[in-house]
């Protein structure tokens, strides 16, 4: 994989980490805050959304120290992608179900949640065409 290309999948997990990151910290320790701005599905729970942010902590710091060498964790990379994934699939749930198409949802959570899928997938299969590169 060439030198560039191992700079984008680095960036592309230290974003991914540093953003998730960041909405699990607000999510445990300022959750109203996080409410307010983006989880506007009431009633209000402090203790849930905590929760939300206690079980996202792990996957995201995880992200940080994988952006180091993604190629070596790359199923980390993975189940990350894989759990955005499901997450995205609620939203869209929500998105149509729920909200009967909300255009404000639609762009405020959850395309930012696919372009972020996305992008962690982008980066699961690059590098696995690393990993291929070397075992040969």
């Amino acid at each position: 994989m060439h030198t560039k290309t191992q700079a984008s999948v680095r960036f592309i997990v230290l974003f991914t980490g540093v953003f998730n990151t960041l909405i699990a910290l607000a999510t445990l320790f300022a959750p109203e805050l996080f409410y307010n701005a983006l989880a506007d599905f009431p009633p209000f729970n402090r203790h849930f959304l905590g929760d939300i942010g206690a079980f996202m902590l792990g996957p995201s710091l995880a992200l940080l120290f994988a952006a180091r060498n993604p190629g070596k964790h790359r199923l980390l990379i993975g189940a990350v992608a894989l759990s955005n994934l499901i997450h995205f699939g609620n939203h869209l749930y929500d998105d149509i179900l729920i909200e009967h198409g909300g255009t404000l949802h639609w762009l405020t959570n959850t395309l930012p949640l696919l372009a972020l899928t996305i992008l962690l997938s982008i980066a699961f299969f690059i590098s696995r065409e690393r990993n291929q590169e070397h075992s040969q």
